[in-house]
């Protein structure tokens, strides 16, 4: 989440670490502060997780989008691929919900993999040559025209799961401390990636003498299509999160009344003339998955379709406000 981080100050910057270590709550080291001209905003406890990733995200382009630009516009990933990496980083935000949410964010990178051109993949499509610029000033915005680049999110995912991996090199509030410090000495300035990865790399030099050097990381990340070995590594670990066996159970029940019953036995038939099970209540992640799951079935049948809009009030269903609900509901109680 975003926290108050102290005075106001003109334009919109990161706390300082002197200012971050006046608090005595070591606690408050994954926060991070946000300063305006004339506000400072503080995510509420009681937003819903949904709405607050998406103020998040919104707002961390404060930083990297507006206070802190790519050079090279084919580097997307300096200001998409942070503020979603930033998504995550409020104090409510279990580990297991997290797993649940790398998932998803995984099988929608690797569906957009398998069906978009390579040269679409990378996220440093000019290499070597990125940053060049002419004569007279200009540079080429290399795929700028195609149609199908508009659509991609590859500097959004690709670009969160390359800081995820960094993050978990060096520690995540070890990386959070660390984008504090970039952000004081690069903010107003335009970068490339590697002021990002050199600035890292020298912070902690113990990267490099793990092999994780600056043209290990383009080699493995940035200038090669497809998808790294770590987070293929990564993926089998998260689809086996608690809450994503939560959800494949759910898909049983789901599909369980399409199967040939054995024995004979039936069971009792709810309203549209299936087996009545008792589902459980999931968040909007969990709701996601779900849903995409079930559409890898072969078949479903109508009335599990119509009991599937039931339940979840598809037809009336918008995911932030559910969740805001929830959060209402929590509080009566």
């Amino acid at each position: 989440g975003l926290a108050s981080g102290g005075r106001a100050n003109k334009g919109t910057r990161w706390c300082t670490p002197e200012e971050d270590d006046d608090d005595d709550d070591d606690d408050d080291d994954g926060y991070i502060g946000l300063l305006g001209a004339c506000w400072t905003w503080t995510r509420p406890a009681r937003t819903s997780p949904l709405r607050g990733s998406r103020l998040c995200h919104e707002l961390a382009h404060s930083w990297f989008g507006l206070a802190i630009g790519a050079l090279d516009w084919t580097e997307e990933w300096i200001s998409e691929g942070f503020a979603t990496y930033l998504e995550d980083l409020h104090p409510v935000e279990m580990e297991e919900q997290g797993h649940l949410k790398a998932l998803l964010r995984w099988r929608r990178l690797s569906d957009e993999l398998q069906h978009s051109q390579e040269d679409l993949q990378v996220l440093r499509p000019n290499m070597e040559r990125t940053g060049e610029v002419s004569e007279c000033g200009s540079s080429l915005v290399k795929h700028a025209l195609n149609p199908d680049k508009s659509f991609m999110q590859v500097h959004y995912l690709k670009g969160y799961f390359l800081l995820t991996f960094l993050a978990g090199e060096v520690g995540e509030r070890e990386f959070v401390r660390f984008f504090r410090r970039f952000v004081m000495e690069y903010h107003g300035r335009l970068i490339l990636s590697q002021d990002f990865l050199q600035m890292l790399l020298s912070t902690f030099p113990d990267m490099a003498r793990r092999g994780l050097t600056l043209s290990a990381i383009y080699a493995d990340w940035m200038d090669q299509p497809g998808i790294p070995t770590w987070l293929c590594e990564r993926s089998a670990v998260w689809s086996q999160a608690r809450l994503v066996e939560e959800v494949k159970a759910e898909v049983v029940k789901w599909t369980l009344p399409g199967q040939r019953r054995q024995g004979g036995r039936s069971r009792k038939r709810g309203r549209w003339g299936q087996p009545k099970v008792n589902h459980r209540e999931l968040t909007s992640d969990s709701l996601m998955l779900l849903l995409e799951l079930l559409l890898q079935e072969e078949r479903l049948s109508g009335s599990t379709l119509q009991s599937l809009h039931t339940a979840y009030r598809l037809h009336t269903q918008d995911a932030e406000e559910e969740e805001e609900e929830e959060s209402e509901d929590e509080e009566e109680m």
